[in-house]
């Protein structure tokens, strides 16, 4: 008796699930025939597609935006010395420039007030890649500083 319950049973759910088929493929027959007839059904139905796509890219873009924020947050507490070193090393490089440029301006106005170029082009030669995009900023400031 238990066999043949079974059986039934297995009958009667796979009938359930014929008519659960059955019911889905009469509901979307309806649809694409109110989506042949009108466009404006037509993009009714899809509305919920785009808009999910829509906010699918929003979705994305945000947990990229977070992402990133919490990747430097996490590299800055694992490298906190480095970080600070950073700091440090732009803070020397800018007081570096700012003293190659006092001197540059003091041999400018040296090189003016004597009419020799020897210490000017002896600080030129030391480091020439330092030197030379400043040396033309320092001598048109020297210039329009005496104007």
């Amino acid at each position: 008796a238990r066999k043949v319950r079974r059986i039934m049973l297995r009958w009667v759910a796979a009938g359930f699930e014929a008519m659960k088929e059955l019911a889905r493929e009469a509901r979307l027959a309806r649809i694409e025939s109110m989506a042949a007839g009108s466009s404006a059904v037509r993009r009714w139905l899809q509305r919920p597609m785009v808009l999910s796509f829509d906010r699918w890219a929003d979705v994305t873009q945000e947990h990229k935006e977070w992402k990133e924020k919490v990747s430097r947050c996490v590299f800055r507490l694992r490298n906190a010395a480095v970080v600070a070193a950073m700091g440090n090393w732009r803070e020397a490089l800018l007081v570096i420039a700012e003293e190659r440029r006092e001197e540059l301006r003091e041999a400018v106005a040296g090189a003016l007030a004597t009419g020799s170029l020897a210490n000017l082009m002896r600080l030129a030669r030391s480091k020439p890649k330092a030197y030379k995009d400043m040396l033309e900023e320092v001598m048109q400031e020297h210039f329009s500083d005496e104007h």
